[in-house]
């Protein structure tokens, strides 16, 4: 998979929100327009923190059973 090579963070006012697909569309045509070889692509924060909110939580239930299993073999 080819990475863009920048990365920008724009946060959204309260006014653009009411319009996303319309504002993503017009940052879209402005970045195709400054860097035509480069993908546009977008991703939201809220999405971002809940992947790894979820990846925590994985990696908790890992930890706990494998606490579990050794103490369950140290015990035994």
């Amino acid at each position: 998979m080819n990475e863009n090579k920048w990365i920008y963070n724009i946060r959204l006012t309260s006014l653009d929100r009411k319009n996303v697909d319309r504002t993503i569309a017009s940052i879209k045509a402005r970045w195709s327009a400054f860097v035509p070889v480069e993908k546009f692509d977008y991703q939201f924060y809220d999405a971002t923190i809940l992947a790894l909110y979820k990846k925590g939580e994985q990696l908790q239930k890992i930890t706990n059973i494998s606490t579990a299993i050794a103490i369950f073999i140290l015990g035994a």
